[in-house]
């Protein structure tokens, strides 16, 4: 059962990551296929099931002649695929929620390699990432929430890095995968190895699925520059620019 598993891992992960986007990349699109504007009025980014990267992005948007106040686009694989008009969303609506994107200098390859390093040190291996993309309710700066989640579905961690700087803002509910079995935890671990993305199956996925990960898992990108109207003039694509 625990080879199927991995099989199963291995042939989605190489099967899908053409399809894949980092949340940058799903915004300008968004803006190129339907409004530009919208760029300054983004309330939250969303994606589940990220391997590392979700297939699908869901991005609100404030939206006043909208019933509820807000719009949804779902994204992925360089189009739109479908809008909606929500009657509400968690978390409120309206200007004081929206995310300055000049200020986001993190895409969200660049937070999985910050959540997936706190996996690892933390001995935590998680199979699927949730990413969240929201300006922080007292600050009003721009803050990643993921959720780490193992192959049952079970939340094994949650990680908020900031998303102008980087930095780890704090970590919760932290599980460490038990080295003897992958399947149950513990407190205790003695392996490193099973922390970080895909548990105990990224040793082979780091070795087999090498392509895969360059493709997804870059440096910070800084996408102020586009956002600002800088980068749209040379056509060049920040999250484009460098790789591992």
């Amino acid at each position: 059962m625990r080879i199927l598993h991995f099989i199963l891992v291995l042939a989605f992960v190489s099967g899908t990551a053409h399809a894949q986007q980092t949340a940058y990349q799903a915004l300008r699109t968004l803006a190129e296929q339907k409004d530009r504007t919208y760029l300054q009025r983004v309330i939250e980014i969303r994606g589940d099931q990220g391997v590392p990267q979700p297939l699908v992005w869901k991005i609100t948007i404030d939206d006043p002649s909208a019933r509820g106040g807000v719009r949804e686009f779902e994204m992925s694989g360089g189009r739109i695929l479908s809008e909606r008009a929500p009657v509400r969303i968690l978390g409120g609506s309206g200007p004081r929620y929206v995310v300055s994107l000049k200020n986001l200098n993190l895409d969200s390859d660049g937070v999985f390699r910050i959540v997936n390093a706190v996996a690892k040190k933390e001995y935590v291996g998680f199979d699927s990432a949730n990413y969240l993309l929201r300006a922080d309710d007292s600050s009003g700066t721009s803050v990643w929430n993921v959720n780490l989640v193992d192959y049952t579905g079970t939340m094994v961690g949650t990680i908020a890095v900031a998303g102008a700087s980087g930095t780890v803002v704090h970590t919760a509910n932290m599980t460490r995968r038990n080295a003897a079995n992958p399947n149950t935890f513990s407190g205790t671990m003695t392996e490193p190895a099973d922390g970080g993305f895909a548990g105990r199956a990224g040793r082979t996925l780091n070795k087999a699925g090498e392509s895969v990960r360059k493709g997804t898992l870059r440096t910070y990108d800084t996408v102020k520059g586009w956002f600002g109207g800088s980068t749209s003039q040379s056509g060049q694509n920040p999250a484009q620019s460098s790789t591992d």
